[in-house]
């Protein structure tokens, strides 16, 4: 019993540390945003005021809001497409290799350790419609020019294609290292029955990774839910509205109008909409890895 009673003492020490910091950093500012997001809050000048839920009503109401979350879903679709399902493919076809791929998943891997400020930076310059490298490449092919993010029509595309950029690398090493984790028997069993690599990707593949491909979408649908830094770096919600997110909404109520009750309003709004959605995503494919051979 002391000694049991010792390592119970020294698994509380150790595990206290990782308590303290959830409490305070992740706990403690979840309760107090839900508080906040019941008052009218002006800075820290200002006393703030209980509200009730005028601040839920005031941002339901609000166009602005609405067309911000309109654009944070089809931002999500996008940005979801163009990261998860590339990256599926790139390394399925990297699983058939042996030389160099190492090399291969390295510089895949490397606009994921790059900073959004950067990578927005760089991608702005891209973008520019008079000395920018893509309306070169046009004009190179005869095209006409683009105005690409200071066009309405497909500045929140092309803002998606720069955080898919910076999302895809990572996608494929964690694909990469599921894809290498699959029994080769299974393969060399398909191939004595006669299945080539198409079946062998459909029926043993897919299935063996559906757990990565879940966590993977899950994972970029929260990434473009909670998208901030591209627009703040690239279009600041412009041109007009066009790039609006909820959450560049929401830093410009609370941090540019110092309306901040409103802005934690939002934060918990689309906190319940991530929560819901994940949840959805998990449900929806646990069928989908019950597979039997």
């Amino acid at each position: 019993m002391g000694i049991k009673s010792s390592r119970q003492k020294w698994g509380y020490i150790f595990t206290l540390p990782g308590i303290v910091w959830y409490g305070l950093f992740m706990a403690y500012p979840m309760y107090y945003a839900i508080v906040l997001s019941l008052h009218r809050w002006m800075g820290a000048q200002t006393v703030p005021v209980f509200v009730k839920l005028e601040n839920f009503r005031a941002i339901f109401t609000d166009p602005l809001f609405g067309k911000s979350f309109v654009n944070t879903f089809y931002f999500t679709f996008m940005s979801v497409c163009l990261t998860t399902f590339p990256a599926l493919f790139i390394a399925i076809l990297l699983t058939m290799i042996t030389r160099l791929r190492g090399i291969y998943r390295t510089l895949y891997f490397l606009p994921s350790v790059c900073g959004v400020v950067a990578v927005g930076i760089i991608w702005t310059w891209l973008y520019q419609p008079t000395f920018g490298l893509f309306n070169h490449i046009l004009g190179f092919l005869h095209l006409p020019p683009s105005r690409w993010i200071n066009d309405s029509r497909i500045a929140l595309f092309c803002v998606a294609l720069t955080q898919a950029w910076m999302r895809l690398g990572f996608s494929i090493v964690i694909f990469l290292a599921g894809l290498l984790s699959i029994p080769k028997q299974f393969y060399d069993a398909a191939e004595v029955d006669g299945a080539g690599k198409f079946r062998q990707i459909i029926h043993i593949t897919l299935p063996l990774a559906m757990p990565i491909i879940t966590f993977l979408l899950i994972y970029n649908t929260i990434y473009g839910l909670t998208v901030f830094g591209e627009i703040y770096m690239m279009t600041e919600g412009g041109p007009g509205n066009a790039t609006y997110s909820v959450a560049y909404l929401m830093y410009e109520t609370a941090f540019r109008y110092s309306e901040m009750g409103k802005g934690s309003a939002m934060a918990l709004i689309l906190f319940v909409v991530i929560l819901a959605i994940t949840v959805i995503q998990m449900k929806f494919f646990e069928k989908g890895t019950k597979v039997e051979y």
